[in-house]
């Protein structure tokens, strides 16, 4: 097993508390191994029992009452199922996605968890199993021979353009630019913090973003978030929030809440769509925003380009997706298409699942591809192309930039935080596809 170390331990890690390892299994298959120390284990576990005590109405017992030690014998099982519940959302999955971005290991698909050893006063395992990328040979694929797809010529689409950015900008006359409205996209840090508001874990906190909501059933999870300037911090022990760490064990955890950052709705920002594409004036901009406003047989501008640039990498580059993979991505596929209302029409429809496992086959090799030019040129996203990212997917329009879709921020019809490094891999792939096309395109 080769055991991987860092010498200097970021601030907001949780490496202090729990090590990292990889175990080769074949030359495409790894093992990734997060061990928390015992230690934590047991602050967790008492934690735990600390608030079931606190709820607990045990027969022989005047309420709040119930000895610890009976607690922990009885409720054993919850307990342990709640904490690996606890521990896998709140610690492990964040912290093993920092792992691999920093440790540059190059992986295809999602990690898939096949294990959880937990028990108190022992060391906690979580293993992980990675489809390790197909090595592929790059050609010197930035001076590949590429003719961009040309704009419409109808008159009226630089008016359409400059009709979209006047009223955008009479928008953003009207909202507040530091405050939180309802429909913004919010950055929060949470931190797991004591009825005191000291952090468990020295001020090691959870970046998620959360989608404020218009609905009734968002309002008890929004509690909080709407109306609220930029850095400002407050302590919730919300049921919502708890339910996305776990729903396991209803305990109440006391959460402190810092906003970070926020991309507003109703105030679509220009700027951050000059930094996505590094443009340098506002000419340049309206050009930009034609791509999305041309359409050629139902697909915009942006949206060929786009086609044609992976299909032009997948035509130079050869290489095989793995198996699963393909499988794995047919069902997210017919998921999508089951959500039509023409789905019985398109099912009926001759060689159906052929074509949805070819479209699943493509899709999976656009990902590895771009997933390893990514590792290769060393472009990491940072939170500013997430808010470029969450921007763009704000409007019908700007919408068409996206090549990859947002994933599913809903569940029962209420919207749930993200986990920042789920935004992470969907922008990685957004920015090494512009970085790709932009230089097919500069010749």
């Amino acid at each position: 097993m080769l055991t991987i170390h860092k010498s200097i331990v970021p601030k907001n890690s949780f490496s202090r508390y729990c090590s990292f390892s990889i175990k080769k299994l074949r030359p495409t298959l790894y093992y990734a191994i997060l061990t928390v120390d015992r230690k934590e284990v047991n602050r967790l576990f008492s934690l735990a029992c600390n608030f079931q005590k606190k709820k607990s109405a045990t027969k022989g017992f005047s309420k709040k009452e119930t000895p610890l030690k009976y607690i922990s014998e009885n409720f054993h099982t919850t307990i342990k199922d709640h904490l690996k519940e606890f521990l896998f959302n709140y610690f492990i999955t964040n912290h093993l996605f920092e792992k691999l971005y920093e440790e540059k290991i190059s992986f295809a698909g999602e990690p898939r968890l096949v294990d959880i050893n937990l028990e108190h006063d022992q060391d906690a395992k979580f293993t992980f199993e990675l489809t390790i990328s197909p090595k592929i040979s790059l050609f010197d694929w930035k001076h590949l021979p590429f003719k961009a797809p040309k704009r419409k010529q109808y008159k009226d689409l630089d008016k359409q353009v400059e009709n979209f950015y006047k009223t955008e900008k009479e928008h953003t006359k009207k909202f507040t630019p530091k405050l939180t409205h309802a429909g913004d996209w919010i950055c929060f840090e949470s931190i797991l913090v004591d009825h005191d508001g000291q952090a468990y874990f020295e001020d090691y906190s959870v970046p998620l973003w959360l989608k404020i909501g218009c609905e009734e059933a968002d309002q008890i999870l929004h509690e909080g978030f709407k109306d609220i300037y930029l850095n400002k911090s407050f302590i919730t022990n919300n049921n919502i929030l708890q339910d996305h760490f776990s729903p396991q064990l209803n305990n109440s955890y006391n959460f402190k809440i810092c906003i970070k950052d926020f991309t507003q709705h109703n105030a679509f920002d220009f700027e951050l769509l000059k930094k996505h594409f590094k443009i340098k004036n506002n000419k340049d901009m309206s050009k930009k925003l034609i791509e999305v406003f041309s359409y050629r047989n139902n697909l915009s501008q942006r949206r060929t380009t786009a086609e044609e640039t992976l299909q032009l990498m997948l035509n130079k580059h050869k290489f095989d997706a793995p198996n699963h993979l393909v499988i794995r991505q047919e069902r997210i596929l017919l998921n999508t298409i089951q959500q039509n209302p023409d789905y019985y029409v398109y099912r009926t429809q001759k060689d159906f699942n052929h074509y949805v496992k070819k479209l699943a086959e493509k899709q999976s090799k656009e990902m590895i591809l771009l997933d390893y030019i990514a590792f290769n040129e060393n472009i990491l996203p940072q939170r500013e192309d997430i808010k470029s990212y969450l921007n763009l997917s704000q409007r019908s329009r700007t919408k068409e930039f996206l090549y990859f879709d947002l994933i599913e921020t809903q569940i029962n019809g209420r919207e749930m935080p993200l986990s920042e490094h789920m935004l992470r891999r969907i922008c990685s792939r957004e920015k090494t596809l512009n970085h790709i096309i932009n230089h097919l395109t500069k010749h």
